[in-house]
């Protein structure tokens, strides 16, 4: 940072030609507020140089407050003030930056100038002699500066400052108007439907030529074309905003394995307030939204779609973000899906007002639960018990039955805690392959009341007690099964549904029934009687 104190010639030339170097940040610090006002607005000073346009990193100020953070102070006002200004303002001087008088002449009491500025501040002190003219300087001419100090570790700064101009032409260029490209019509990446494309792409660039071995003329009319072709165009961070922009994410597809639920309630019971639990994390710097449908099918070929988009909730950024879905969910679990997937998921990035990044590393992660607190509507449906219970007959008893047989009673039983009733089935047949398809003895008229159900609570209350006595009969079959030593049997309960109620099935309901079967037989005494 270097400030030249004063506004007049010798000043603006040296700090306009030390700004064309683009190295260093050069201000002219002046009482006088319209050439100020001059340089910082028109890049002018009117009042010595008129018809010079100063170049337009040199600006002006009138705050001696800048003098704190200069690095070095050129003193260019009349040399009797110079040291009464220095005096004034020694609390505001960098004690580190370097002074260099460039007034000639004396000072008060026939001191030279560097020596009253030694008493007046602890600085390096420099003086900066001529010949030199500042029309030439403003002209960037060859000329001739003499600098004197007793600190010649401080020589190097000012050569760096003063190196040799002309070596390297450096030309700031910029596109006519302005150095941006519209992208109308552009995209980003293979989305050729998007509609949200880059607003703009801001660029700079420099032009730099081989060094000259002399002085060569520039006309203002020269100039140097450069054609820039914009390929494909890969960003590794995108700061701004972005306004609903679509990114595919990876398909889900996965089998799912329902441990605790037989196929056979497949379309029985309707699961009620099921929900769709989505842990989702969000990497990037954007809000976002996810447009999924996640197809649940079984082996029968039911299928059920659960939708997700934007409806569902906002997934904000760089925290993790849990939504719960439920339309759909209770009908997906009641077909008792094997598999779910999602083809061609997407995420939608940006509300087109908030500023945000993103990195070509950031992502959007998470995982989904399915949940239900086993609400269900209970359907007219028939299940069959996939398990036969197997009867051994002793010989005694099968002789008994074969020779004296006159009648069998079927004595059953059922407790039920479930919230629904049924009517159950049994089958008797002597070959266990047979019990469904040739059964040799039915019984098909016991009916099974449902629990009592909690009106608040929707959960069965108490335990609801069935009892039938069945005199068998030939229509029921034939009685000749039980002269086998292996009897299989097999239920089948034809379920009442609740005709829309919504119930609770609890892990502690269940169905039990048991029962016995009496055989009324004759024995045959000595005399033949029975």
């Amino acid at each position: 940072k270097i400030c030249f104190v004063g506004s007049g010639a010798i000043t603006t030339s040296m700090g306009n030609v030390i700004s064309l170097k683009n190295k260093y940040d050069v201000t002219l610090l002046s009482v006088e507020e319209d050439v100020v006002r001059s340089i910082n607005e028109d890049h002018v000073n009117r009042k010595y140089f008129p018809n010079v346009h100063l170049h337009p990193s040199l600006t002006g100020t009138s705050d001696r407050g800048i003098l704190r953070n200069s690095d070095v102070i050129f003193l260019g006002i009349p040399s009797n003030v110079v040291v009464s200004y220095v005096q004034e303002s020694k609390e505001l001087f960098n004690p580190n930056s370097l002074v260099v008088n460039l007034a000639k002449g004396f000072g008060i009491d026939h001191k030279t100038i560097p020596q009253g500025l030694s008493r007046a501040i602890d600085n390096p002190i420099f003086g900066m002699k001529g010949p030199s003219f500042a029309r030439e300087i403003i002209n960037n001419l060859p000329t001739g500066f003499t600098l004197v100090s007793k600190r010649e570790r401080y020589f190097k700064v000012f050569e760096e400052i003063f190196d040799e101009f002309g070596d390297t032409l450096k030309i700031d260029l910029s596109c006519p108007g302005d150095t941006t490209f519209s992208f109308a019509g552009y995209s980003i990446g293979g989305d050729p439907f998007s509609t949200v494309p880059i607003d703009s792409l801001h660029y700079s660039y420099n032009v730099t030529t081989e060094a000259t071995q002399g002085y060569e003329t520039v006309y203002y009319e020269d100039e140097v074309r450069a054609e820039i072709e914009i390929g494909e165009l890969l960003f590794s961070l995108i700061k701004g905003i972005i306004d609903h922009k679509q990114f595919k994410m990876d398909d889900i597809e996965e089998e799912l394995d329902f441990a605790d639920m037989p196929d056979s309630i497949a379309n029985v019971m309707m699961f009620q307030n099921a929900e769709l639990h989505l842990d989702v994390y969000n990497g990037t710097g954007f809000n976002c939204w996810l447009n999924i449908d996640m197809i649940g099918s079984n082996d029968e070929g039911d299928t059920v779609t659960i939708h997700i988009d934007e409806e569902s909730g906002t997934i904000y950024p760089d925290q993790m973000n849990h939504i719960v879905v439920t339309e759909g969910v209770s009908e997906m679990l009641s077909i008792v899906p094997k598999r779910v997937q999602a083809i061609s998921p997407y995420a939608i990035i940006g509300n087109g007002v908030s500023v945000g990044s993103i990195t070509r590393q950031d992502s959007i992660s998470g995982s989904y639960t399915l949940e239900t607190p086993f609400k269900f509507i209970i359907n007219d449906h028939t299940v069959q018990l996939d398990s036969l219970t197997h009867i051994e007959v002793d010989k005694d008893a099968r002789d008994a039955i074969r020779d004296n047989l006159n009648g069998v009673t079927m004595n059953l039983t059922a407790e039920n805690l479930l919230p629904f009733g049924s009517n159950i089935e049994i089958n008797f047949a002597a070959d266990s392959t047979e019990v469904w398809t040739n059964p040799e003895l039915v019984i098909d008229s016991f009916y099974v009341e449902p629990a009592t159900i909690d009106p608040v609570h929707h959960t069965s209350g108490e335990v609801v007690v069935s009892n039938i006595e069945i005199e068998l009969t030939h229509e029921h079959g034939d009685f000749s099964v039980f002269e086998n030593p292996d009897v299989y049997v097999g239920f089948k309960m034809h379920l009442i549904g609740t005709g829309g109620e919504v119930v609770i099935i609890r892990g502690s309901d269940n169905l039990r029934v048991f029962g016995y079967v009496s055989v009324d037989v004759h024995v045959k005494e000595a005399g033949g009687e029975k």
